[in-house]
Parts: C-alpha cells; structure tokens; sequence
C-alpha cells in the first residue's frame, strides 16, 4: 500500500475486508444511491478478516466510508 501512510492502513484494510457491503437506495428514473455501509454485515467481514475493532479504529473507518459514499454518488 505504497499510497497510504503507515498510520491508515489498518483503517483502509478493514475497510476493504467491507467493499461488497454497500447499501444502495433505488431511485425512479435516476441512478441509485450509496446510502452506506451495512454494518451487521461489516461487522461479520472483519470477525472473519480477523480485525480487532478499536474506537479509533472505527473512527478512521468511518471516515473513510463518508468519503467513499460521496465519490460513489457524485454527478
């Protein structure tokens, strides 16, 4: 993971163990929308990933999911 600091890769890394556990809301006659993270089914991907979930942990994951949910439903 040569682009991301030492610091955030466990946070990258656990968040990559939920990439498939999006949640998207159907929209009529527009494209559908990144509502979130389905964090039952995140929390199942990191016990299976082996991840010790930390306060600070979960913080920069969420961080990072914001992020993402703002990418995915740009334009």
């Amino acid at each position: 993971m040569g682009a991301v600091w030492q610091h955030n890769v466990a946070a990258v890394e656990a968040f990559l163990a939920c990439q498939t556990q999006w949640r998207w809301v159907p929209r009529y006659g527009a494209r559908d929308r990144a509502a979130g993270l389905d964090y039952a089914g995140c929390d199942v991907a990191l016990r299976h990933a082996g991840v010790a979930v930390t306060p600070d942990l979960w913080e920069q994951f969420q961080v990072i999911e914001l992020a993402a949910k703002a990418a995915l439903n740009e334009g």
